[in-house]
């Protein structure tokens, strides 16, 4: 969002904005007295100018080729030259930059001695191409007409040139080349006293200061240029570097100061009615506010924001439609003036104007009424955006708190998993351990009434040694020792070879040298790899397991495989158990990834991805 100041050049002083708004009519009144001479030439070239300064581009084109015409009927070159300067300009500002280069291209080629005014069109070859983005050919016209300017003694037109020269090289990234252009140009400035361009100066060093990150230096300037433009009371011009400086205090993340300066920007563009400028301060507080958190105002901001655009395009249209009005008003009073000597044909002219009029206000009503349409359709498709959007926000924030309460009873589940298994080996455990010790010592110092009455109290003994073995293994199960002494590689092998100890199935494990990871991650993991074990003795009749476990930088991956039933994905989405549900719900609470795919013949394969630090 870089914002320039700089200025078109226009061919010689008599285009220049010499006349306002009211000057129309006195043009006018002129040329219904002008003999055909190069006076009526002059004047046709300052009505154009006239026309194009209140953007009815129509009109002005209209008019411009009709001074064109007179001056080569009349053979008067510098005439001829002007008009060539006015039609390009015109095309210029409606971007059909074909057009324009080549009515500026005309001009050159009409011999005059007006060097000054060669040297603009020069400058104005150079905008087009510039706003093509054809930066050599824009630099070597600006350079063209800078060297004019130097043999001349231009001293105003050299500053201009160097400014745009330095702003080309900005856009071609070239920071080195743009500063040095920029600072040559505010020198002659200064020399020349001239404090409108060194404001202008000022404004574009600190946006080259700005694009390199230098955001000190770029603050330093624009408040530099911020000074002058007070002192002149320059007041269209404050937005501009108002919203430059919020644009370097963004760069330096000081968002605070650049919600101030786009404030201040958008107060003083309401004051001189720059639209545009109230866009650019809406859009940077709406961006900034964001970029805060604060929604709520960057929301409010950007509905200004589109208010103020839709505006624009109602103005846009409306221009259009007076341009139109204009048209057919010119139309009307080069009529009078071909037909003025002639009563009767100028009666029949006010018939075709009231016809035509009435032709024309209908095309206006119905642009309007399209215009509104299209209104209602743009405002209806913006509040169905935002209903999405909420609608989008609103299941995000209920899926995290999901997350996050699934992530809470897991935990739950773990710790009290610790506490059972910590109670089933120190308490329960050791008491039957106890007692065992004494019904063994029993066994060896009593001598029993009758072989029976021995054999039933060894199958007590016995029945306690596998009560001890169970409470022992189920308190592995819950908590495992290894697990939590060796890490999740031991406890994962431990569980493989304890799970297929007593069954007629082989297994391979295949991992890396993983050092030991996050606690939670190690329980979550060797859950999700019991579940997955529990699955395949259940459902898969299988004969080979197969076990890879691997860690790169950013994530841990098992793998399960076996040779079993398999179970496709339809399956599974049809018949979820809990085990998969436990797996999927553990997965996503570690913020990983679970897929699971298999064949009737092939058996199943099991996937998941867990992203660590």
């Amino acid at each position: 969002m870089r914002k320039y100041l700089f200025a078109i050049c226009l061919f010689s002083s008599l285009s220049s904005q010499l006349y306002a708004n009211n000057q129309i009519d006195s043009l006018k009144q002129l040329l219904y007295t002008d003999k055909i001479d190069t006076n009526k030439v002059i004047h046709l070239n300052n009505l154009c100018r006239e026309y194009e300064n209140i953007s009815s581009h129509d009109t002005a084109l209209l008019i411009g080729n009709t001074a064109l015409q007179l001056a080569i009927k009349l053979k008067y070159p510098k005439g001829e030259a002007i008009s060539y300067n006015n039609i390009g300009t015109i095309y210029f500002q409606q971007n059909d930059y074909e057009k324009a280069l080549k009515n500026f291209l005309t001009s050159l080629k009409i011999e005059i001695a007006d060097e000054k005014g060669i040297a603009a069109t020069y400058n104005n070859i150079g905008l087009v191409y510039e706003a093509q983005a054809k930066y050599d050919m824009a630099l070597e016209n600006y350079f063209t007409a800078l060297k004019i300017q130097i043999k001349i003694g231009d001293k105003r037109g050299i500053a201009s040139s160097y400014s745009n020269i330095g702003i080309v090289y900005g856009e071609q990234t070239n920071y080195s080349m743009a500063l040095k252009n920029h600072f040559i140009s505010l020198k002659i400035r200064k020399e020349n006293g001239d404090k409108k361009g060194i404001a202008t100066s000022y404004n574009n060093i600190g946006i080259i200061y700005g694009a390199q990150g230098n955001y000190d230096k770029a603050l330093s300037a624009f408040f530099a240029s911020l000074k002058i433009q007070k002192e002149l009371c320059i007041k269209q011009h404050f937005p501009i570097t108002y919203i430059n400086i919020a644009n370097a205090y963004v760069g330096k993340l000081k968002y605070t100061e650049a919600k101030v300066w786009y404030q201040n920007g958008l107060q003083i563009a309401y004051e001189v009615g720059s639209k545009q400028l109230m866009l650019d301060s809406y859009r940077g507080l709406f961006e900034v506010n964001e970029k805060t958190g604060d929604y709520k105002n960057a929301y409010q901001y950007y509905q200004h924001y589109t208010q103020i655009k839709d505006s624009i395009f109602s103005k846009e249209s409306k221009i259009q439609l007076a341009e139109m009005q204009t048209k057919f008003e010119t139309e009307k009073k080069d009529n009078k003036i071909k037909l003025l000597n002639n009563e009767n044909e100028l009666k029949s002219l006010r018939i075709i104007e009231q016809q035509k009029r009435l032709h024309n206000n209908r095309i206006l009503l119905t642009a309007l009424v399209g215009f509104f349409l299209l209104i209602i359709v743009i405002s209806w498709l913006f509040i169905s955006r935002n209903r999405i959007i909420q609608k989008e926000i609103l299941k995000t924030q209920f899926l995290k708190q999901q997350e996050l309460r699934t992530k809470v009873i897991i935990d739950a589940q773990e710790k009290e998993r610790k506490r059972i298994a910590q109670d089933l080996h120190d308490g329960i455990g050791l008491t039957l351990a106890s007692i065992k010790i004494n019904f063994a010592n029993i066994t060896d110092s009593t001598a029993f009434i009758t072989e029976e009455k021995k054999y039933i109290f060894h199958q007590i003994v016995n029945s306690l040694d596998n009560a001890c073995k169970e409470v022992r293994n189920l308190s592995h199960c819950m908590m495992p020792k290894a697990l939590q002494e060796a890490g999740l590689l031991d406890a994962m092998d431990d569980l493989l070879e304890r799970t297929t100890a007593n069954l007629n199935i082989k297994y391979t494990f295949e991992k890396d040298n993983i050092i030991r990871l996050n606690e939670n991650i190690e329980i979550g993991l060797y859950r999700i790899f019991q579940e997955l074990l529990n699955n395949i003795l259940k459902h898969a009749i299988a004969s080979e397991i197969a076990v890879y476990l691997h860690k790169t930088k950013e994530q841990i991956i098992l793998m399960v495989e076996d040779n079993g039933v398999g179970v496709t994905q339809n399956q599974n989405n049809e018949k979820k158990g809990i085990g998969l549900s436990n797996i999927e719900a553990r997965v996503h609470a570690l913020n990983g990834t679970f897929s699971i795919r298999g064949s009737v013949h092939l058996g199943t394969v099991a996937v998941v991805r867990i992203p660590v630090k």
